[in-house]
């Protein structure tokens, strides 16, 4: 949606200035349903990084463990 000029706003018949209002309350609550579907993503994708650092941490303590055992076993 495209919005004229700010001067010609105060133009507008009072019609034309309600069409103008509904088409911004429509943006506004199109972008606010956007705006949700991103903050689910968001919170998933967080949830996903912490298993994947938690499962990078399992594993290099793994590794220095093995380390460890073989230099003892030597």
């Amino acid at each position: 949606m495209t919005l004229p000029p700010r001067d010609s706003l105060e133009h507008l018949t009072h019609a034309d200035s309600d069409r103008v209002v509904r088409d911004l309350i429509g943006e506004v609550t199109r972008m606010r349903a956007e705006n949700e579907k991103l903050d689910g993503a968001l919170a998933k994708l967080r949830v996903e990084h912490q298993a994947v650092k938690d499962e990078l941490a399992r594993l290099k303590a793994f590794a220095a463990a093995s380390k460890a055992s073989s230099l003892r076993h030597g």
